[in-house]
């Protein structure tokens, strides 16, 4: 995205997200829907495993051997989370998993439940909220004790984006959001 700050408007955000990160997104899901097999999925979203079998980025300082209990503590539960229906239910359950380990946050919770989601065909009707994406909703107006944001209360923009996609976004490019909306309320 250009650094000129007077060519950052909420339209040349989404532009640069489905220009620049829509692909990654996109081959990111394609991996997980992809998975030979539930346990696998559980897996490598669990250990936050690339395609490569690297470690997700988002991931990298909560470590492997954290991510490696994450899944143990994550297992017995895999007939309830294979069973769910929803996005949100199956979020609910990695989220209580998730908080009682140490090291494990929002951004993890969120990430494993997205990813494995994406191979139960389960995707988020809401845009959920965490660390990097609160930064960017903050900016835009929203309280920041958010757990989830509906797509129609955001700018008329960001329509063109699924929720998932607005998640990524908003955290992706949280300082053009800030300087955005800090010189739109300063004006």
């Amino acid at each position: 995205m250009e650094s000129d700050n007077s060519q950052v408007n909420p339209g040349s955000i989404i532009k640069a997200y489905i220009r620049y990160n829509r692909p990654v997104s996109l081959d990111e899901h394609q991996y997980y829907r992809d998975l030979n097999s539930f346990n696998e999925a559980l897996e490598k979203a669990a250990t936050a495993r690339t395609r490569e079998n690297k470690c997700h980025d988002h991931q990298r300082r909560v470590g492997y051997e954290t991510m490696r209990v994450f899944l143990e503590k994550l297992k017995p539960f895999a007939k309830e989370i294979k069973a769910q229906k929803t996005f949100d239910g199956l979020f609910n359950i990695i989220e209580s998993v998730g908080k009682q380990i140490h090291g494990i946050g929002e951004l993890t919770i969120y990430d494993t439940a997205h990813r494995i989601g994406i191979y139960l065909g389960l995707e988020p009707t809401e845009v959920y909220i965490h660390a990097g994406t609160r930064q960017g909703a903050v900016a835009i107006g929203f309280c920041d004790n958010r757990k989830t944001i509906k797509k129609s209360e955001l700018p008329q923009e960001f329509s063109v984006l699924a929720p998932h996609e607005i998640e990524d976004c908003l955290c992706i490019y949280k300082d053009h959001i800030k300087r955005l909306y800090s010189k739109r309320n300063s004006d």
